[in-house]
C-alpha cells in the first residue's frame, strides 16, 4: 500500500503527466479542494477540471515534501514560458486517497526596505 506522501508524489506526477483519469482515482469522492486567498471551493471532479483546462503550457516540480499520519505538505514551482510560480499545498489523505486539499499561490513581492540591508537574495 502507498503511504500517504507516496499518495501526494503520484497526484503531482498525474498532473505533471496530464493523466486526469489517474488523478481522479487518487482523489477520494469526497474531496473537496479550497483555495483560501479566492474563497474558491470545488469538487474533486472540480479538481481534476481546474488543472486540465489551466491554459498555457506549464510544468510541475515538487521542491519540498513533508508528510505525517493525515497529511502531508508540498512546495511546488510550476513554469511557465515567461514566469514560475510557488505553491503550498496541504493535502488531507484517507486509506490512500486525497480526501482534502488546501492550495496558497503567494505572489512574488519585494524584500521591504526595513530589512533589505540584511537579506540574502535567492
Amino acid at each position: 500500500m502507498l503511504t500517504n506522501s507516496d499518495v501526494v508524489r503520484e497526484v503531482w506526477s498525474a498532473i505533471e503527466r496530464r493523466d486526469w483519469d489517474v488523478l481522479r482515482s487518487l482523489c477520494d469522492e469526497r474531496c473537496i479542494y479550497t483555495l483560501p486567498q479566492s474563497g474558491e471551493r470545488y469538487s474533486r471532479d472540480g479538481f481534476v477540471r481546474l488543472n486540465r483546462e489551466y491554459p498555457g503550457e506549464w510544468h510541475v516540480n515538487v521542491q519540498s515534501l513533508i508528510g505525517c499520519e493525515t497529511w502531508v505538505v508540498t512546495e511546488v514551482t510550476v513554469s511557465f514560458r515567461d514566469r514560475i510560480d510557488t505553491g503550498v499545498s496541504l493535502f488531507r489523505v484517507d486509506s490512500g486517497r486525497v480526501v482534502e486539499i488546501r492550495e496558497y499561490w503567494p505572489e512574488p513581492f519585494e524584500v521591504p526596505a526595513w530589512r533589505n540591508d540584511w537579506a540574502e537574495r535567492l
